[in-house]
């Protein structure tokens, strides 16, 4: 009865770092928000179809992060998005937003054209989309 529970708890163990794992792994092939990127905001007219959790950030064509969340401002009706952005792209303070739609997948994307400023966004700041 013993190397039942001895058993049982390989089995276990063995499971679980699978599931580790495979989180990890998808994390890592799909560019998915990860411990070290930063936040950033922007303040947006229209959204066109951008969804939380779901939709891409893009610089260049390249996902360089993805939407967090979405929210109306009741008294301007413009939208604060929220994003995470990988810790090895640098945004530069001029940067221009826009939304795109993507031809291979229905889901539309964030897209960042970056400025030519040579000052970069900080963590926690906001672009505002004319």
């Amino acid at each position: 009865m013993r190397q039942d529970n001895i058993f049982e708890s390989l089995l276990s163990a063995a499971v679980v770092v699978v599931a580790l794992g495979f989180v990890f792994y998808m994390y890592h092939v799909t560019g998915g928000v990860m411990l070290n990127d930063y936040a950033l905001k922007a303040d947006m007219a229209h959204v066109d179809g951008l969804a939380s959790g779901a939709s891409d950030v893009l610089v260049a064509g390249t996902k360089v992060g993805t939407v967090t969340a979405l929210n109306l401002d009741p008294k301007t009706y413009r939208v604060k998005v929220s994003m995470r952005i990988r810790d090895d792209v640098k945004i530069p303070a001029d940067s221009k937003l826009g939304t795109s739609s993507g031809v291979m997948s229905s889901q539309a994307a964030l897209s960042i054209t970056p400025g030519k400023s040579s000052i970069m966004l900080e963590p926690g700041a906001t672009l505002v989309a004319k």
